[in-house]
């Protein structure tokens, strides 16, 4: 038999005998500034049936034993406490108390199909615009497509140093926000900043604070408490991107004009030394996820994938063709149509090594000059022949080509030893190439042609 229930907005200090069935909606560690190693609390944020909030500590004593049982987004059964006034400086919640695990306190998982998932407690940028009862040390979450954002800088502080990153979020209102992204949070998202139309990134800020500078709110992450969501598959994320898809259309391609008005350009990131330029050897031992610059020559066209893929008209993806219609699985589009869209991937190569690069839509339009319908198009005009397999020789134009590369190490580069990179932007510029790069050897080429075509076999 279930036991009885009390809810967060009941508890009071007068007793330690509460029932409580919550969800974790947040799990951190609190460690020592000058020792990351040394973790003084384990803090949890639960969340009840009827939405209410309270913070629980659990100190040394307890923390190595809760911290095997329980588990972020967990659903348990929970009783026993010390409330205490919660005095905290940075508040994640309303409530006047928090409660502190004990060795009395037990916990017990259960499963409950109809207790809700909505973890979130978002905060409308329409408030942080307007300010509206904005509290600088009350924490909150805010949900938002990433539009726009600058250079990896560095803020030094005595002995100190730490990264950050200022990026724009848009909601579904065309609502934007500054935000700035510091110490994790840019590695953790770096390797999501392809702003290639196939990838668009909506990210969740967690407990996250405000802060204000001449007269306007930005929002940035707080130091143990902030969690960074990355495209997650949670009911209320789907909501937001379902709002998106139908306010904005055809969203992919407004999201790329966007962003390349507010990306620095490649002689800013490089002038300013945010940017790191590395050789293909370089990169290919690189065991740090995140985003490097390779001055290349593109040397073959390899085409055992295609050139290209069949797109969806509204949201970029790729489609199945079901006898007349071209279906579509993120949107569940069924339409009469498809666009054809660069998948490019080459072999690039220095007097290091050689690698290969996937250029997506965007960027092999600006590469190639002309779109992928429009070399389609060509194709069947002069043989009859379209698929993504054959091969339209204006392609050829950008062989020999020397390139700077803005290329993203994800996880599987490092830990799968996977030789494929993905292309963020690129250069041309011959001041910068010459600045940065080398030309590649004779021998060099016909070892990476020989490599190359090898693969291909």
């Amino acid at each position: 038999m279930s036991p009885k229930i009390d809810f967060i907005s009941d508890i009071s200090s007068n007793k330690m005998m509460w029932t409580l069935k919550v969800r974790v909606v947040r799990f951190w560690k609190v460690t020592n500034i000058e020792n990351a190693d040394n973790v003084l609390s384990l803090e949890m944020l639960l969340q009840d049936e009827r939405g209410g909030r309270i913070q629980a500590s659990l100190g040394k004593s307890v923390m190595n034993r809760f911290q095997i049982e329980i588990k972020e987004l967990g659903l348990y059964y929970m009783k026993n406490f010390v409330v205490c006034p919660n005095k905290l400086k940075y508040k994640t919640n309303d409530h006047q108390f928090k409660l502190i695990f004990t060795h009395r306190t037990s916990v017990e998982e259960t499963i409950d199909a109809h207790f809700g998932m909505e973890v979130f407690n978002f905060r409308p940028f329409e408030h942080l615009i307007n300010q509206v009862n904005v509290e600088v040390t009350k924490l909150f979450d805010v949900i938002g497509e990433i539009v726009s954002y600058g250079p990896i800088q560095e803020h030094k502080q005595g002995d100190k140093s730490s990264a950050f990153m200022n990026v724009e979020l848009q909601d579904h209102e065309n609502n934007n926000i500054s935000t700035t992204f510091w110490g994790e949070f840019v590695e953790q998202i770096m390797p999501h900043l392809d702003t290639s139309i196939e990838n668009l990134v909506i990210v969740v800020m967690q407990l996250i604070r405000s802060y204000k500078f001449q007269g306007k709110y930005s929002v940035r992450n707080s130091w143990h408490a902030s969690k960074l969501w990355i495209n997650p598959n949670l009911p209320q994320v789907a909501k937001f991107s379902s709002r998106l898809e139908n306010v904005r259309g055809e969203k992919s391609e407004r999201i790329s004009q966007i962003s390349s008005q507010r990306n620095y350009s490649a002689a800013e990131e490089l002038a300013s030394g945010t940017a790191q330029v590395k050789t293909i050897r370089n990169l290919v031992e690189c065991l740090q996820k995140g985003s490097f610059w390779i001055v290349t020559t593109i040397v073959y066209i390899e085409l055992k994938n295609g050139w290209s893929y069949l797109s969806c008209i509204k949201c970029a993806r790729k489609v199945y063709k079901v006898g007349s219609k071209f279906n579509c699985p993120k949107c569940k589009s069924n339409e009469n149509s498809a666009l054809t869209r660069y998948r490019l991937q080459v072999r690039v190569m220095d007097n290091n090594g050689s690698v290969s690069l996937l250029i997506w839509d965007r960027d092999a339009i600006k590469l190639i000059g002309k779109t992928a319908n429009e070399l389609r198009a060509g194709l069947l005009e002069k043989s009859g022949a379209a698929d993504a397999f054959s091969y339209p020789s204006e392609m050829d134009n950008i062989l020999d080509r020397r390139v700077i590369f803005k290329v993203a190490v994800k996880s599987d580069n490092i830990e799968n030893h996977d030789e494929v990179y993905g292309v963020i932007k690129f250069s041309e510029d011959e001041d910068l190439i010459k600045q940065y790069g080398s030309s590649p050897s004779e021998d060099a080429f016909y070892v990476c042609c020989f490599t190359s075509i090898s693969h291909n076999i």
